[in-house]
């Protein structure tokens, strides 16, 4: 008996085409930091060593910047979090909200 029906596989429908072309929604934490490297180097040397680190965020309306002191406990690359320890305590970090990171003076 012969198949009839039409071969869908080989047809690509414009919503298909669409939902393929979409990138995946987790974006590169560090993609707006102007030097990965640095940011990287920065991020291990407080992790290993215990340096204080100056960490310039960006705000929920991302207008303005706040900057947080402190060293890196734990880097979570799933969550996409950093964990600092602060004078006021630990705090969490969203590292897509990161704008810059110097090591503190």
């Amino acid at each position: 008996m012969k198949n009839n029906r039409f071969p869908a596989t080989h047809m690509v429908t414009p919503a298909f085409r669409a939902v393929c072309s979409k990138h995946d929604k987790r974006q590169d934490p560090v993609k707006g930091v102007p030097n990965r490297q640095e940011f990287q180097r920065l991020i291990e040397l407080s992790l290993r060593h215990g340096i204080a680190l100056d960490i310039v965020t960006r705000v929920c309306n991302k207008k303005s910047t706040g900057l947080q002191t402190g060293i890196v406990r734990e880097v979570n690359p799933h969550n996409g979090t950093l964990t600092i320890e602060t004078p006021e305590g630990c705090k969490i970090l969203a590292a897509s909200s990161i704008c810059n990171i110097y090591a503190a003076e």
